[in-house]
């Protein structure tokens, strides 16, 4: 099981403080161990575990782990960019293409 930093007896939490968890940010109304009461800024009100609610504010302030990204290829110059096809892909080049047929119009 996992321990938290916060017991019953000891809290992160005041009353009328402003905390945040994925919701959004809240005041603290009202302590009442093992409980507490929160408001919203919509307006709503939510009775939480204080524990709960303590776990979740702690696990917010820690940073973000940034995941580590491979490096980007280097960028090719506007002269390969301009290049033909046939000579920058390793695909054959697509036969050519039998003109069309021109319409009579239509009197």
């Amino acid at each position: 099981m996992a321990t938290n930093s916060y017991d019953e007896q000891d809290h992160p939490f005041r009353v009328g403080g402003l905390y945040a968890n994925r919701i959004g940010q809240y005041e603290v109304i009202e302590i009442a161990k093992p409980k507490m009461t929160v408001r919203y800024h919509d307006g709503g009100t939510l009775v939480a575990d204080i524990a709960i609610l303590a776990r979740i504010w702690e696990n917010m302030q820690a940073p973000v782990p940034v995941p580590e990204t491979r490096a980007r290829p280097a960028a090719r110059s506007t002269a390969a960019r301009a290049a033909p096809a046939s000579t920058t892909s390793s695909k054959p080049a697509a036969a050519p293409r039998a003109p069309r047929a021109r319409r009579e119009p239509k009197e």
